[in-house]
């Protein structure tokens, strides 16, 4: 700094108010210290600089995974809002992990986040505490109002989403399902969504055959192998509601192979609505989800809250049945 105060005969907190400031500089001493910042190539010293303010400008974001469009779509949103007021997101990935969560939390609050993102309710308490210690304001995303007392939630609610697709294919006919569900294992969300069909086929006196209910992974490989092994039963599901339009994919290109029609012989679920879910033929029946909203609302939180302001939480619209041709009603017995 000192070098481009020289360069540009002006002293170093006039360089300073430059990169800072610049609105109360005047346009003739922007230009100087401007271009002898770029005769010098100098680059502003940011971890000298959050030693001398306390401030870092940094938000991290622990996310479940990248492989998945939704949580991908949420951190450039994310990165998108912050960036605009000059803050930096740094990113981690659990892999559905509770240990590495709690490390990647550790590291960040280490490397000096001012604020943390996270994904669901299920966290581990020396995660929570830690945060609670530092007195490092936090989010919690895809969880819905009221369900996590004295959190910030960003969210909406997985299983009623997961009632009303369920009421979806009971009003077309069918009778007999099937469930293909992500792992529960440190995933809310998987929970609360498969609450949401059992009980509402329960309401109809339905249940789903342990046969024909399969929880695992999360991808297209694994919607094949559960498909596959569901429909290989004597008695196969007409109805099969999957945890993501990912599985849904897989039991979708598995019946290609197998010779299945859908939705003639089986009708087809998903959720979250990722561009493929729209793209196959026939498209999937699924569940859209506001992820570039959570997203766009969790930095305009950090924001506010960063500048002493508060932070408002508004509401998350419900997911919304987007209705294609992977659904129909079941064949005449």
């Amino acid at each position: 700094m000192a070098d481009v105060a020289k360069a540009a005969r002006v002293s170093t907190a006039t360089v300073s108010r430059v990169m800072n400031t610049p609105e109360i500089v005047t346009d003739e001493i922007k230009e100087r210290v401007l271009s002898a910042i770029q005769k010098l190539k100098w680059v502003p010293n940011a971890t000298a600089k959050s030693l001398r303010t306390s401030r870092t400008h940094t938000v991290g974001a622990i996310m479940p995974t990248l492989d998945h469009q939704n949580f991908a779509r949420i951190v450039q949103s994310l990165q998108t809002t912050m960036a605009v007021e000059k803050y930096e997101l740094l990113v981690g990935v659990t892999y559905y992990n509770r240990e590495v969560a709690t490390q990647q939390a550790r590291a960040m609050v280490d490397k000096g986040v001012e604020a943390l993102v996270l994904v669901g309710a299920d966290h581990p308490d020396e995660l929570m505490q830690l945060l609670e210690e530092k007195g490092i304001p936090f989010v919690l995303l895809y969880v819905a109002p009221g369900s996590a007392p004295g959190r910030n939630v960003i969210g909406y609610n997985n299983y009623q989403a997961f009632v009303t697709m369920t009421e979806h294919l009971l009003s077309l006919g069918h009778r007999t399902f099937g469930l293909i569900a992500q792992d529960t294992s440190f995933n809310d969300r998987a929970r609360a969504r498969q609450e949401g069909v059992r009980t509402t086929l329960a309401e109809q006196g339905i249940a789903i055959r342990p046969r024909h209910f399969i929880e695992g992974e999360w991808k297209f490989e694994d919607g094949m192998k559960a498909f596959e092994k569901i429909m290989r039963t004597d008695d196969p599901p007409t109805a099969i509601i999957c945890g993501n339009d990912y599985l849904a994919i897989g039991c979708m290109l598995k019946a290609r192979e197998m010779g299945i029609d859908i939705p003639g012989d089986v009708s087809i679920t998903g959720f979250d609505d990722i561009d493929l879910a729209r793209l196959l033929q026939p498209g999937i029946t699924t569940m859209k989800v506001p992820d570039e909203l959570v997203g766009e609302m969790a930095g305009r939180f950090f924001i506010d809250v960063l500048r002493g302001k508060g932070g408002q939480l508004g509401e998350v619209p419900a997911p919304e049945l987007i209705m294609r041709g992977s659904t129909a009603r079941p064949k005449p017995t």
